[in-house]
């Protein structure tokens, strides 16, 4: 009888570890979840810049990384007010179709920190847009 006795001690510091083990790893994950929660939730600037003349439009305000779609950001993109005659049209923005469009958009949604989604726009395409714009070499 005395080695069930053992085996049942064995078990028990056995279950002791397990359960203590099991508890880091709980703590780790929670960790993990907060981490990557605070990382959504960065604040992240989208821009529209014309390369060229280096002219850019800031949206108002900041979208968080989470919400960083192409649907959301065309949304916003479209919530820009339009010059006169314009104001009925929907926006023309030929890079929100390009490949290189959805790479910096990836970037920025697997990225950290404090970021800024440049999206490339002709002096036409900036034109559409009531809005002031500012240069680069000015700021």
């Amino acid at each position: 009888m005395e080695i069930f006795s053992y085996i049942a001690d064995f078990i028990g510091i056995f279950s002791f570890f397990a359960a203590v083990a099991a508890w880091i790893n709980t703590r780790k994950i929670q960790k993990n979840q907060k981490l990557e929660l605070e990382r959504l939730n960065q604040k992240i600037k989208v821009r529209l810049i014309n390369p060229d003349t280096k002219n850019y439009i800031d949206l108002n305000g900041e979208m968080r990384r989470e919400e960083i779609s192409r649907a959301e950001i065309l949304g916003w993109i479209g919530m820009l007010p339009k010059i006169q005659g314009l104001e009925r049209s929907r926006f023309q923005l030929e890079f929100s179709n390009k490949d290189e469009f959805f790479t910096r958009m990836n970037a920025v949604r697997t990225g950290s920190g404090d970021m800024t989604f440049e999206i490339d726009c002709t002096e036409y395409e900036s034109d559409q847009f009531a809005v002031e714009k500012k240069n680069m070499s000015n700021h």
